[in-house]
Order: C-alpha cells, then sequence, then structure tokens
C-alpha cells in the first residue's frame, strides 16, 4: 500500500502505533474509520492529529539553545555544539543543562 505521508487527512489507528501513551489517546479519542496504514476498520485519528499530540509534548520536554561553531585541536573542520540536554552514554540517561 502507498502513503502519502503529506496527507494530513491520513488516518491511523491504535493497533499501528506503539507508544502506549499514543495508543491510550487514539483509543479514547479516535472515532470509527479505516486506518490507511494496515487497513484495518478501528479507532482513529488524521496523521495531522497525531503530530500535534507529539508536538504537545515535544514543547513541553525540549527548548530549542543556541549553538556555535566548534573547532578541537587538530580539527580542520568546524562542527557545531549546542548547549542544552546532554546525553550520558554509560548510564542511557540524559542530563540537562540550563540554556543562556
Amino acid at each position: 500500500m502507498s502513503i502519502d505521508v503529506a496527507d494530513n487527512t491520513a488516518r491511523i489507528c491504535q493497533t499501528c502505533l506503539g507508544e502506549p501513551w499514543l495508543k491510550d489517546r487514539v483509543r479514547s479519542r479516535g472515532a470509527p474509520e479505516t486506518c490507511r496504514f494496515c487497513g484495518n476498520k478501528g479507532k482513529c485519528v488524521t496523521v495531522k492529529t497525531l503530530a500535534g499530540w507529539i508536538r504537545e509534548v515535544l514543547d513541553q520536554h525540549f527548548q530549542l539553545c543556541r549553538t556555535w561553531s566548534h573547532y578541537g585541536v587538530d580539527d580542520h573542520y568546524s562542527r557545531y555544539e549546542q548547549e542544552g540536554d546532554s546525553w550520558n552514554k554509560s548510564s542511557a540517561t540524559c542530563s540537562k543543562r540550563t540554556c543562556r
């Protein structure tokens, strides 16, 4: 099945989602429709609605921070670094730093 990702009216069902919070939200707020992704009938929301919910969560938990170009001692090319969230790979947790 070919899916146009730019089609904001496409409907997606709770079964096609893996994230429990999103599944519950579709289950409680969705309407009976045919899912564009799996073809089954069930509680669905538009992709636009789903994207809005995801955007709300991202806006609540993340913020944009300033970036700057950084050169290392032996670097011939710059790389960009950003203040804000840093990823601690050893403990697999995210540690917050304050943005300026």
